[in-house]
């Protein structure tokens, strides 16, 4: 069940369940991100559980939940001490924290992830095209 905080991120009452996955990536053997997901329980299909783990968003595509929107914010934060024990961080340093919650078509939270990344690891690099004739 969530706690208040992620029911809230989920727009949902705190008695429906969800379901909690914490991943580590790696690179080249290295731990270089945290990521701990919330989603409705409503959307995981339990026969599915393995292509739910292995791609979330696929598993919405093939589950036709359509993502309208993805909100993401991004922030350095000083990690606690379990991040900081995953990414093998030794010292006080901060990483980056990403927020993202995904939404359907009809409004609804598919999911909300907090990722950690380390970042002595990792960078980012964002480009974003619009076509400026059809807004």
């Amino acid at each position: 069940f969530p706690s208040d905080q992620i029911s809230k991120k989920l727009n949902i009452n705190k008695e429906e369940r969800i379901v909690y996955l914490k991943r580590l990536r790696f690179i080249n053997e290295e731990p270089v991100v945290v990521e701990i997901t919330y989603i409705p329980k409503k959307f995981v299909n339990e026969k599915k559980l393995n292509e739910f783990f292995e791609s979330k968003y696929n598993y919405a595509l093939s589950e036709n939940y359509k993502i309208k929107e993805m909100q993401k914010e991004y922030m350095g934060v000083l990690p606690n001490r379990d991040i900081k024990e995953l990414l093998n961080i030794k010292e006080n340093i901060p990483v980056f924290k990403l927020e993202n919650t995904a939404i359907l078509e009809n409004g609804e939270i598919f999911e909300y992830t907090k990722a950690f990344y380390n970042q002595e690891k990792y960078k980012f690099l964002e480009i974003l095209k619009k076509d400026i004739d059809k807004y």
